[in-house]
């Protein structure tokens, strides 16, 4: 009667085992479908930003040089590790300017205003700002009213800022997303059975 007893208590232990195993390699299974799910869903998501990133930067860059004819990038390359686009009417001596609009080449706008003492002083304008100007912070800061013609040429300098932000920033998307795609193609690529690569290959050799 023992043996019999230890024999089914053998059996019973094997069977528990058994179905625990299974178990356990159904979850891993269900769980690497769903990650194998997650990065393809993931790097479809990555190529339509990269697409649509790489679409926006390339008209930017189009509306960007179109800008640029109206200015002049001045830059001393003895003092200066960054250059400054000014429009043409503000280009070169400065002298007999009190004020004017002028953006650094990464993007960012700023006001200048020169003092009776030819001190110069600087405001950083967000290029996400666009009613800057009626601001009081920016009127104490120039000091004085701006004719219609003067705050044209302001609000055509804080285009160009506006613009190459933008640029730089679907330009910097582009880059990330074209990672990202990288990322998961490879980790795509890892979830497939070596068959079904193999597979694919053979279709692409026919195709």
């Amino acid at each position: 009667m023992n043996r019999i007893f230890c024999l089914v208590s053998f059996l019973s232990v094997i069977l528990f085992t058994s179905c625990s195993s299974c178990e356990r390699s159904r979850e891993i299974e269900e769980k690497k479908k769903k990650i194998a799910m997650f990065n393809a869903e993931e790097l479809e998501k990555a190529k339509h930003d990269f697409y649509v990133a790489d679409s926006l930067s390339e008209f930017y860059g189009f509306e960007l040089e179109d800008l640029k004819q109206a200015f002049v990038l001045e830059k001393n390359e003895q003092f200066q590790s960054k250059g400054f686009w000014v429009l043409s009417d503000y280009a070169g001596d400065k002298r007999s300017l009190d004020f004017f609009p002028e953006v650094e080449e990464e993007g960012q706008m700023l006001l200048v205003s020169i003092n009776d003492k030819r001190k110069w002083r600087f405001m950083k304008i967000s290029h996400k700002e666009s009613d800057f100007l009626s601001s009081d912070s920016v009127k104490s800061f120039i000091g004085r009213s701006l004719s219609d013609e003067e705050a044209d040429k302001v609000y055509r300098t804080y285009s160009l800022s506006e613009m190459i932000c933008n640029h730089n920033d679907a330009v910097a998307s582009a880059k990330k997303n074209k990672l990202k795609i990288e990322y998961y193609e490879k980790r795509v690529g890892e979830s497939k059975e070596p068959g079904e690569s193999l597979r694919n290959m053979n279709n692409k050799m026919f195709d």
